[in-house]
């Protein structure tokens, strides 16, 4: 190539340079720079050549670009494309400019992800997640439908992440409760178990000493008398953990190669915020325990553990967060969320029985719908898998080839302005009044100052020049809260209350959409008692009598989708 001023040469040894054995996971492998500058480069040209051979197709076109990744020798060589190397006797000057040196960082972090195997290199799937629920595992049938639904994934890798089977954590939140006043009664949990363990052919005592844990933890709250959030979050992790064990030894007993792994073992960590904990970044370890194992992992959903090596929990619904943080520590190629509905629909089929099933949505969409009341995914599961653009499918486990709904960074350009009608239940308004808030700058913010510290998560806020309205879901903390923010002015509270919420990208482009909702609410004669819409016109949110909503979403349902 002297001709056209490539100077690069071959690796010693091995006649070429070996761009395969760069190894995206092994990040601290800073000698694996060699493998690119072998001899050295001396120009733009012989930069873009070395990057050139990590891409099969000479037009870069992939979903899975992950520009955000670290590696380390992914930034010494961009390093080394905008500054000659002293050791090659050259002049230090720029070699390209800023947005070539990009260009070659995301083209070079790609290819290291994808040549991970031959199976990315012919464009097929490394890896993915599937996350079961409760549902999904709550029988023994349902655990056998399962079992051949992973038997016709294997060839795509699958990590299983699980929850408690259906009605168990309800249990252990019921003994949670009772276990302080003397009745540690866990007969029901256990004869659940022992009925599938029977039921399904496998051995009678496998769960016997996580069974042993649970009750000498039950004893213990008996004996102090109260179940701090520490212990109750231990006692919850219970269901995941068998459940985890049952599935993973049915798998075994079909022939498929399977082992329980507890998350916090996998190497997810998170703080010590017990009931509802925050996950810690994750440093690699999590693809590293996962490359050392010998068999598929079946990996317990919904727990953690934080820095004291204390087991806490994510909160209710759990797992969905689970799988998306172990999807996005293996940057997977998609996360299926398999359940027992199609996929996420126009409405809730309880409310509706003709609400439709969404092809296709956008991350923002989707985030939106789970924060406000879409019982298909945790509101925070799609965090992990929207910074890696993960896709993330919505699948049904009694109807498997269902094509669900799946979940992408952008819209599609084929929706419509509303996808979907959601609620939440059990909500309760604030309202704050002070003439004191009249130009007085800071008013806000000691308000919202008085909620975080009795940690009231506020949902919508509603102000005029003289009063404040909140929305919030928990009731915890709710009593002093309001005896706390009546410092500032006159507080009343009201519950009973529900959060309506239509929702889609299209809102935006449609100026009529947001009239088009309250209208329909007017004619049902509906009272709206809070409104609001994001500057990012996802959403439409309102605040209504909760007596009132079955005829509120079934009104706008009807309204938008006939």
């Amino acid at each position: 190539h002297e001709s056209e001023n490539v100077l690069t040469g071959p690796s010693p040894g091995t006649g070429e340079a070996n761009v395969r054995g760069l190894d995206s996971q092994r990040i601290h492998q800073m000698q694996q720079l060699e493998l690119l500058l072998d001899a050295g480069v001396l120009d733009r040209r012989g930069l873009q050549a070395v990057a050139e051979s990590f891409v099969v197709e000479t037009e870069f076109t992939d979903h899975r670009l992950r520009p955000s990744l670290a590696i380390p020798v992914v930034d010494e060589f961009v390093h080394r494309c905008h500054w000659q190397d002293c050791s090659l006797g050259v002049s230090r000057v720029p070699l390209v400019t800023p947005r070539e040196r990009d260009n070659l960082s995301h083209l070079l972090v790609s290819r290291a992800i994808d040549l991970q195997d031959e199976e990315a290199r012919a464009g097929r799937i490394r890896m993915i997640i599937m996350k079961f629920g409760g549902t999904s595992l709550g029988t023994a049938k349902d655990i056998q439908r399962v079992t051949e639904i992973v038997r016709d994934k294997l060839d795509q890798r699958p990590v299983l992440v699980v929850s408690a089977h259906s009605g168990v954590t309800d249990a252990l939140e019921a003994l949670s409760r009772s276990a302080p006043n003397g009745n540690v009664g866990c007969e029901p949990v256990l004869e659940r178990h022992a009925a599938l363990l029977s039921e399904l052919g496998l051995e009678g005592g496998m769960l016997d000493p996580l069974h042993s844990e649970m009750q000498d933890l039950l004893r213990g709250m008996k004996l102090v008398g109260e179940a701090s959030p520490r212990a109750r979050d231990q006692l919850l992790s219970y269901g995941e953990r068998c459940s985890a064990r049952t599935l993973a030894a049915y798998l075994v007993q079909q022939g498929i190669e399977a082992m329980p792994v507890d998350a916090f073992d996998a190497g997810l960590r998170s703080d010590s915020n017990y009931g509802r904990a925050r996950p810690l970044e994750d440093d690699g370890r999590i693809a590293d325990f996962i490359a050392g194992l010998p068999a598929m992992p079946v990996i317990t959903g919904f727990i953690a553990k934080d820095e004291k090596g204390n087991i806490t929990t994510l909160g209710r619904n759990g797992s969905d967060f689970s799988a998306a943080l172990f999807g996005k520590a293996l940057a997977v190629d998609e996360i299926q969320i398999w359940t027992d509905v199609d996929g996420i629909m126009s409405a809730d089929p309880s409310l509706v029985p003709n609400a439709r099933r969404i092809d296709c949505m956008s991350f923002e969409e989707a985030s939106e719908l789970a924060y406000y009341g879409g019982r298909v995914l945790h509101p925070a599961a799609l965090l992990p898998a929207m910074e890696r653009s993960i896709p993330v499918r919505v699948l049904n486990t009694q109807r498997s080839d269902s094509p669900g709904t799946v979940i992408l960074p952008e819209e599609t350009e084929d929706q419509g302005a509303i996808r979907s009608v959601v609620y939440k239940e059990g909500i309760f308004l604030i309202n704050l009044v002070s003439p004191r808030m009249l130009q007085q700058p800071g008013f806000l913010a000691r308000a919202f100052t008085i909620a975080a510290e009795h940690e009231v998560d506020v949902d919508l806020v509603a102000t005029s020049e003289v009063s404040i309205t909140m929305s919030t879901d928990r009731s915890a903390n709710l009593e002093a809260f309001a005896a706390h923010l009546s410092e500032l002015g006159e507080v009343t509270v009201e519950g009973e209350m529900a959060l309506l919420c239509v929702v889609g990208q299209g809102i935006a482009r449609d100026r009529g959409a947001a009239a088009a909702v309250l209208t329909t609410l007017a004619e049902a004669d509906l009272r709206v008692r809070v409104i609001s819409q994001g500057a990012i016109k996802v959403n439409v949110a309102m605040v209504i009598a909760e007596v009132d909503l079955e005829r509120a979403v079934r009104a706008l349902h009807d309204r938008f989708f006939g």
